[in-house]
């Protein structure tokens, strides 16, 4: 597939390095912060270093920080505050993936603010009075997930409630984005299957959603994608498509119940819940598909070996055929009706779906 260039809220250059380093350069900046994690330095060590020869040959100068392992915390969060501000950075590059691109939007906005302004942030949960513009942050994305690049929020998970706190803010955006799907050939193979399986999820809710036709016929293509999959670049072009429509968090109620057990559970990939909650998910969302989106999801599938007049026949071989091996199950320590409380307390909201609904899923989930 070829590089090509989009401008959304932010530029995103999809296997344009050059033109990516040209952003970055044509500003100006002289001391740039790289934030990693140390597993990602060591898997991505080519792009890494491709990055800082780049840097060395146009004479700017960087620091490397890799301790943005997940899941971010406070603790983590003004150790990189420290190096960055003693580095003087004017610029962060950020190497990795949601966590990494997280740690990354709160060091720009609050890198030269007040050192309270952290705490008080994430316990009020509102912005506090900012007295500088925030620092611009160039991304690097080494997973096909991009929806925490794509938009102003940033997550940190406090330690002493077991709990995510969701920061947003428009200067949270990244200036720029740089996404290689060569970055992807570190990723174990499960982990692109589950990132498959989360792009065709978001495709199929936004086609059975009121969108515009704009939207409906980007999840349209990526849906396509995900079922056709022929390389890794093209997985890289789905999750682009997928996550620039900029569709409402409350479209993906599937994603609302994974993001409920991750907060509980921060360490459970949250991949393992949308796999085993996917098909009695669809049990109930296939029953308020229109007859445009299904005749269309129809006509997708019967280009594939999934082919079938029923559509949960065709959804459920597709799931199966995704997982022929052994896979990590998810671990659900709470009753089922625990997690539908959790759900409310977190998505108030939350109107997609009846309690005995989301009760079912979530029990069959963990069977």
């Amino acid at each position: 597939m070829d590089e090509f260039f989009a401008h959304l809220p932010m530029q995103v250059y999809f296997k344009d390095q050059d033109g990516f380093l040209d952003r970055l350069f044509s500003l100006g900046f002289k001391r740039v912060f790289i934030l990693t994690d140390r597993h990602v330095a060591m898997t991505c060590h080519d792009m890494l270093g491709s990055i800082q020869s780049a840097l060395d040959a146009k004479g700017v100068a960087y620091r490397l920080f890799d301790g943005c392992a997940p899941p971010i915390t406070e603790d983590k969060l003004r150790e990189a505050v420290e190096s960055g501000r003693a580095f003087e950075a004017d610029a962060i590059l950020t190497l990795g993936g949601g966590s990494v691109i997280d740690a990354g939007k709160i060091l720009g906005r609050l890198l030269y603010e007040p050192a309270d302004f952290l705490s008080a942030w994430l316990k009020s949960r509102e912005e506090p009075p900012f007295k500088n513009t925030a620092l611009p942050v160039f991304a690097v994305m080494t997973t096909p997930s991009l929806q925490g690049a794509l938009n102003e929020q940033a997550l940190v998970y406090d330690d002493d409630d077991s709990r995510y706190i969701r920061l947003k803010d428009e200067s949270l955006y990244p200036d720029a984005i740089f996404i290689s799907p060569s970055c992807y050939e570190h990723l174990v193979k499960e982990r692109l299957l589950y990132t498959r399986l989360d792009i065709m999820i978001r495709a199929f809710e936004i086609m059975q959603g009121d969108m515009n036709p704009f939207a409906y016929d980007r999840a349209k293509l990526a849906f396509e994608a995900t079922l056709t999959l022929d390389s890794i670049d093209t997985l890289g072009y789905a999750s682009f498509l997928i996550h620039s429509i900029g569709a409402p968090k409350s479209v993906f109620p599937l994603h609302q119940m994974s993001d409920t057990i991750e907060s509980v559970h921060p360490r459970t990939p949250h991949n393992a819940f949308l796999r085993d909650g996917v098909l009695p998910y669809l049990e109930y969302r296939l029953e308020i598909l229109d007859e445009k989106a299904r005749k269309d999801i129809t006509t997708l599938f019967s280009k594939t070996p999934y082919a079938s007049v029923d559509l949960y026949i065709a959804f459920e071989a597709f799931v199966n055929t995704l997982f022929t091996g052994d896979v990590p199950t998810t671990e659900l320590s709470e009753s089922p009706s625990e997690y539908v409380v959790e759900l409310k307390r977190l998505f108030p909201r939350f109107e997609a779906l009846s309690d005995e609904a989301l009760y079912e899923i979530f029990k069959r989930a963990k069977e």
